[in-house]
């Protein structure tokens, strides 16, 4: 074949190398394209799975937290590392499949949402919270997509609960110590949690009111008493009360049940509480007309007699409220003489029959054993003498001490003391309960006369008849006089000034509260004279100007005329 044949034919039969060629890189090019495109979608499903992963880990940490209590959702417990046993926290391991962990960063965001739904309520006054958890991730695989989840969580109310329920009377028996019902009426008290106050008075119209049901039941099943009781007797904790007249039950054994029902619409009921007693009504008796008589250090009592009965239980208490048992006594009759004089007993007594069953205790009565009283005075204070004081218009009483002739005796208190100015009519008491022997009289005037009467009262009152003196002139006023000197260079001015007193006089022996102008005394040898001042001791204050400054005070001196003329010299 020619060769124009076979070049032919490489034309029809497929590529050259060169489109060949070509063709490839064309297409290497093309691939090279596609490996981001592959890169990114591989990387898309990584993160899709590391968020579901995400998802998985904010959904059990949202069931936890429904599982809590309501009070313990908090934003601060959530946070913590260490709360519910380490359940939660910001940072959580958490498997990721094939055996792998991650650490994934958890934020919690509790809101506090009102009755309106409106978010930012006050803690404690929301209708609801409401939790959102969100997970994410650090690093591959990006980007990063936070799974989040939110719930709403709002408190169940169980209603009021019962925190005591209380039956009386009660007594227990002797021989069992098995506590019985052996009178009446039965009084129920039961006491609800103070946090549900608020809940049993929502409204004041009784139908939208909380109530407390009472119930006694006996022991076959059938109800013999019920109490729907609205308002409490007493605040908080709310106390409830209901009292059953038993007067015509039967002995047997009785259920006593108490249930709070809240008073909003939903009419939320608490746990009802049950206890159950026997009622026994065998009690004998109790004793009647109770006396307490009190002597000298001894309490008598007397009572009638309470029928059926073995003995009588005598009780004593110091305060009216604690008893204590003092006796057990055959007869209607008592003498208690471990008493002290001048303290009050109180006493309760009771029948006890054979079977050693006790009545009620019978009303409490109280006596304070005392000695006899005393009656009689004590002795006169005699001979009274007053005697006038030498120097100063003052008397000066003295006495014999009085003897306490009682019987028995009560102890002297003291005396009281009495003046007069003619010896019969108007005495001034001076002194009542003064306990020493000796008094001075120092509210009298010169050369005044006087009376005085002196009489004893011992602690029963009593007094005994006056011992009296008089009359007794008080000393004659002396006056006297104070010279002053000024001996200095300079000029001084003076005042004079009774110590006692506070009274200020002039050079002319007239007193007054005012102090007066000072008076200059000449340097250099000028003296002034200060007349008619009574027996006292004065100040003389010296100055160096005439208006009076404690600043300028330059010599004070203290003149004593008690007996004679006095004098004072500057300097």
């Amino acid at each position: 074949m020619s060769r124009h044949f076979w070049q032919a034919c490489d034309r029809e039969a497929g590529f050259s190398f060169v489109e060949l060629l070509v063709t490839i890189i064309i297409a290497g090019i093309a691939f090279a394209a596609m490996v981001p495109v592959f890169v990114q979608a591989q990387q898309v499903s990584s993160g899709e799975q590391m968020r579901n992963v995400a998802l998985q880990l904010a959904q059990d940490k949202l069931e936890k937290v429904r599982g809590l209590d309501y009070d313990l959702i908090t934003q601060a417990n959530l946070q913590s590392s260490t709360f519910a046993d380490g359940q939660f926290g910001t940072s959580v391991s958490w498997a990721t499949g094939g055996g792998n962990t991650r650490t994934f960063t958890v934020v919690y965001q509790v809101d506090y949402i009102d009755a309106d739904g409106n978010a930012g309520a006050t803690a404690g006054e929301e209708a609801y919270k409401q939790v959102t958890i969100t997970a994410s991730w650090t690093g591959e695989p990006s980007p990063v997509k936070p799974a989040q989840l939110s719930t709403m969580v709002s408190q169940q109310y169980a209603g009021p609960m019962i925190v005591q329920f209380n039956v009386s009377p009660l007594v227990t028996e002797p021989t069992t110590g098995v506590q019985t019902i052996q009178s009446g009426p039965v009084v129920l008290d039961a006491y609800i949690l103070p946090d549900d106050i608020l809940s049993m008075n929502q409204s004041a119209a009784e139908v939208n009111r909380g109530y407390v049901q009472f119930s006694i039941t006996s022991l076959d099943g059938s109800k013999v008493a019920s109490g729907k009781i609205t308002t409490p007797v007493s605040g908080e904790p709310a106390h409830y009360q209901f009292t059953w007249d038993n007067s015509a039950a039967a002995d047997g054994v009785y259920i006593f049940q108490v249930v709070a029902v809240a008073g909003f619409g939903s009419r939320a009921q608490g746990l009802p509480v049950s206890i159950g007693f026997i009622y026994d009504n065998h009690r004998p008796p109790a004793p009647t007309g109770l006396t307490a008589t009190a002597g000298d250090s001894v309490v008598r009592l007397q009572w009638v007699t309470g029928g059926d009965l073995d003995r009588y239980e005598v009780e004593r208490s110091l305060d009216g409220v604690t008893f204590t048992k003092l006796a057990d006594v055959p007869t209607e009759a008592f003498e208690d003489t471990a008493v002290t004089n001048g303290s009050t007993y109180f006493y309760r007594i009771r029948t006890i029959d054979a079977e050693g069953f006790g009545s009620v205790y019978t009303s409490v009565v109280s006596a304070t054993p005392n000695p006899p009283a005393d009656t009689e005075p004590p002795g006169i204070p005699a001979p009274l003498t007053a005697t006038a004081d030498a120097d100063l218009p003052i008397v000066h009483l003295s006495w014999p001490a009085s003897v306490d002739t009682g019987t028995p005796t009560s102890g002297l208190l003291g005396y009281t003391i009495e003046r007069s100015a003619n010896g019969s009519t108007g005495w001034v008491i001076l002194q009542s309960g003064w306990e020493d022997l000796t008094f001075s009289d120092t509210t009298t005037t010169w050369s005044t006369q006087y009376w005085y009467r002196v009489k004893a009262i011992d602690v029963a009152g009593n007094a005994s008849a006056y011992a009296t003196a008089g009359p007794v002139t008080t000393t004659a006023i002396v006056y006297h006089n104070i010279v002053v000197r000024n001996s200095s260079s300079s000029h001084v001015y003076v005042w004079v000034q009774d110590i006692a007193t506070s009274q200020w006089y002039t050079t002319a022996g007239v007193a007054s509260a005012n102090r007066p102008s000072g008076v200059r005394a000449s340097k250099n040898g000028g003296t002034i004279t200060w007349s008619n001042l009574p027996r006292a001791s004065y100040n003389v204050y010296f100055l160096s100007q005439n208006g009076w400054n404690t600043n300028r005070i330059v010599k004070t001196q203290v003149v004593n005329l008690s007996s004679a003329n006095g004098s004072a010299t500057y300097p």
